[in-house]
């Protein structure tokens, strides 16, 4: 569930894509962050911006919509500090596991929250999971990260059953008006909307067809000398 592509031209600098961990708000979404280490690395920690952006939504009390990550091992966020042992994978898993069950429980004050304030930001959550992770991002990616295409493609082929699977068991929600008290999210839930997108998605997908090579006759030892070109004489 963790993609990444390394930048030829620059080894300090590396694009991730971490896709939603399954049976969780983000589930088989497409979350990018652009990495940029120092060239004091591995003494110091990374430098992270998360691209997966959307001004309607905060996808998690850790991911800012400006794309501020805020996790304590790179610096932005209270608690254990970075390390000289700690590497790429560390940080990627690190922000992997943000992506949890009760993503309102990652902030302060709101460790225990299981209550309405959880329900409402996760409904908010999956809902744009849909809307921005999956759709917006494959059809218009972050600049720069249109590499993942390919990736992106074949997962979202694996997991469309379970996207359709979200909608289908959240039809009530259609034209539902909801609004968290947390970080101020709102929308009204339009899941016909999404269900066009998705599948229109779907087609488009399974249309891209690699057209056939016609076979070559394979060519006699007699007719190849026809067409060896002896070196002139000098």
């Amino acid at each position: 569930g963790i993609y990444c592509i390394f930048d030829d031209a620059n080894i300090y600098h590396v694009k991730a894509m971490i896709v939603g961990p399954q049976d969780t708000p983000y589930d088989s979404g497409f979350y990018f962050f652009d990495i940029h280490f120092p060239l004091q690395y591995p003494l110091l920690p990374p430098k992270v911006k998360f691209m997966t952006l959307n001004s309607e939504v905060r996808f998690n009390p850790n991911l800012y919509k400006c794309g501020k990550v805020c996790l304590s091992i790179i610096g932005t966020w209270s608690g254990p500090s970075w390390t000289s042992a700690m590497n790429l994978n560390t940080v990627l898993v690190s922000i992997q596991s943000l992506l949890n069950e009760m993503p309102l429980q990652n902030e302060p004050g709101y460790e225990t929250e299981t209550g309405e304030p959880a329900i409402e930001y996760n409904k908010l959550i999956h809902y744009y999971n849909i809307k921005v992770a999956v759709i917006q991002m494959i059809n218009l990616p972050p600049i720069d990260f249109e590499d993942f295409a390919e990736y992106m493609n074949k997962d979202f082929m694996k997991n469309y059953p379970r996207y359709i699977d979200y909608l289908s068991k959240n039809t009530y929600l259609h034209e539902t008006k909801l609004k968290s008290k947390y970080a101020g999210m709102a929308t009204k839930f339009d899941m016909n909307k999404l269900k066009v997108f998705i599948d229109e998605i779907k087609d488009r997908l399974t249309e891209v067809i690699i057209e056939p090579v016609e076979p070559v006759e394979p060519v006699s030892a007699t007719e190849k000398k026809k067409y060896i070109r002896k070196c002139p004489k000098l």
